[in-house]
C-alpha cells in the first residue's frame, strides 16, 4: 500500500501559486475599499438629499403666495428660511429658500425667480 501512494502524483498548488493568488485577492479588496471610501466621503447623505427635495417643495408651494415677506418655517427638525429680494429685471423678484438643520448647518438651497404682482 505504501508503494501506491509514492507512485501516485498528487495535484496541489505550489506555494508561489498560492502567494500570487492571495496577492491578487488582496489587491482587488484594497482597490474596492478605496473606491468605497471615496464614494462614502464625497457622496450626498440621505439628510441632504431629503432636505433638497423638501426645499424644492417649499419653493414650489410659495410660488402661489401673494404675500411676499421673509419667513421662517420649521418642518421635521429642518429650518427653512425664505428671503425675497429685487431681481435685476423689472417685475421679477428673487426668492431664496435655505434649509438648515438644528445646528445651523446649511443642507440645501433653492433660488427661484418669481413674477412680482403689479398691485404691490
Amino acid at each position: 500500500m505504501h508503494r501506491k501512494i509514492i507512485h501516485k502524483k498528487l495535484a496541489a498548488a505550489t506555494i508561489i501559486e498560492t502567494v500570487v493568488a492571495l496577492l491578487i485577492v488582496m489587491i482587488s479588496f484594497s482597490a474596492g475599499l478605496v473606491i468605497y471610501n471615496r464614494i462614502i466621503s464625497t457622496g450626498v447623505n440621505d439628510q441632504q438629499l431629503h432636505a433638497g427635495l423638501q426645499t424644492v417643495v417649499v419653493a414650489d408651494s410659495l410660488l402661489q403666495v401673494t404675500d411676499i415677506q421673509d419667513q421662517q418655517l420649521i418642518s421635521g427638525g429642518q429650518h427653512f428660511t425664505i428671503r425675497y429680494s429685487a431681481a435685476q429685471f423689472p417685475g421679477l423678484m428673487l426668492m431664496k429658500v435655505i434649509c438648515t438643520d438644528g445646528n445651523g448647518q446649511q443642507l440645501a438651497e433653492q433660488i427661484r425667480l418669481i413674477k412680482q404682482d403689479e398691485t404691490q
